[in-house]
């Protein structure tokens, strides 16, 4: 018995399909975690890179590029096939970084061909960093003060600067530029600070003039004394002294002659006139005229001396009796004294008559 076997061939049709990279995309790159960056902090940029070859690749450089100052860095290295790597790069940001939306880009490079990157957007912030310098010096009875700020950040700033005087010291203090406004004993100076712009003032308490003042006085006052002891002088002064008796009043007159003069005077001669309407009988306390003479003025009273010697002072006083109404509203005339000083004739008059009541 024979049998047959019949084998029948089936043929299932596979399809194989083929991928053909880019020889020059051979690296996958994008950015993790990318968000607005703040100026003054420190911040990571963080790039995934991944290799598309199934073979090992050595010496891979990987660039990060961006418009920020400074933002500019790369790194080597190794992958093996199809190897994905994480490359961080940490940059501080500069507080001057221009604000708004900025570009960072990633960039492979395998035997400096480029071979992959990608590029993404970022946001700076606006940020305002005002600094704030002070110098203070002093010198001989001068003061200066500079006052500054300086926007050191990235936006447009409103600023003001004070400083607060006593009355005496702003008197003597000037101010560059002049202050804004005046608030009570502050000074108050508002501007507006751009990127990188600076505002000064400058504040110098000056002294000096106060000092040369008061040398001027000292000296003019000394000068002055000095004039007084060193030069002849002829003071005439009146009190007005009240009695028992009712409204009668005694006047008590001094001629006070003084030689400030280092060498004598010589026939010296002092006259006073008594007006009209007073006492025509006075009373010579200390020495008597040697002539009384009657004149169209009044009395005309006479001391003669013959010297007046260096320092010497002599006072001559006479009183009067006189009613309620001649004693406050009345006026003596001024006092002269002729003399000859090293032979030469001079003149002086008493000073301005002053009224005293006691």
């Amino acid at each position: 018995l024979i049998e047959a076997v019949s084998v029948v061939n089936f043929v299932l049709p596979v399809t194989v399909e083929t991928y053909v990279l880019d020889s020059a995309h051979i690296f996958d790159v994008f950015f993790k975690n990318v968000s607005a960056l703040v100026p003054g902090t420190e911040h990571t940029f963080t790039v995934v890179v991944k290799n598309r070859k199934q073979e090992s690749l050595r010496g891979v450089e990987v660039h990060l590029v961006s418009q920020i100052p400074g933002v500019k860095s790369h790194v080597i290295s190794n992958f093996r096939p199809e190897e994905e790597q994480i490359v961080s790069f940490s940059y501080f940001i500069p507080q001057t970084a221009q604000p708004g939306t900025h570009d960072v880009e990633a960039q492979t490079y395998l035997k400096n061909v480029l071979r992959g990157g990608t590029q993404l957007p970022f946001v700076v912030k606006e940020k305002a960093y005002v600094g704030v310098a002070s110098e203070n010096t002093s010198s001989f009875f001068v003061r200066r003060i500079v006052l500054e700020k300086e926007n050191l950040g990235n936006a447009p700033a409103q600023q003001r600067i004070t400083h607060r005087f006593g009355l005496l010291q702003s008197v003597f203090t000037s101010a560059t530029p002049k202050p804004t406004s005046l608030e009570g004993g502050t000074w108050v100076w508002t501007f507006t600070l751009q990127p990188g712009e600076s505002f000064s003032v400058v504040l110098v308490t000056n002294y000096a003039p106060v000092l040369y003042g008061l040398l001027v006085i000292l000296v003019a006052f000394f000068g002055f004394v000095w004039h007084l002891r060193h030069s002849v002088t002829l003071r005439k002064r009146l009190f007005v002294i009240p009695t028992p008796e009712s409204g009668i009043y005694q006047i008590k007159v001094l001629l006070i002659l003084r030689n400030g003069k280092r060498t004598p005077l010589t026939q010296v001669r002092v006259m006073d006139i008594l007006p009209h309407g007073l006492d025509p009988h006075p009373h010579f306390v200390t020495m008597k005229p040697g002539v009384v003479q009657q004149g169209t003025h009044g009395q005309r009273f006479v001391w003669d001396l013959e010297t007046l010697q260096p320092r010497e002072e002599r006072v001559f006083t006479y009183v009067l009796r006189v009613r309620l109404y001649d004693a406050t509203s009345g006026i003596l005339p001024a006092a002269t004294m002729n003399f000859l000083y090293k032979g030469k004739a001079k003149r002086v008059k008493s000073d301005l008559l002053s009224l005293h009541r006691s």
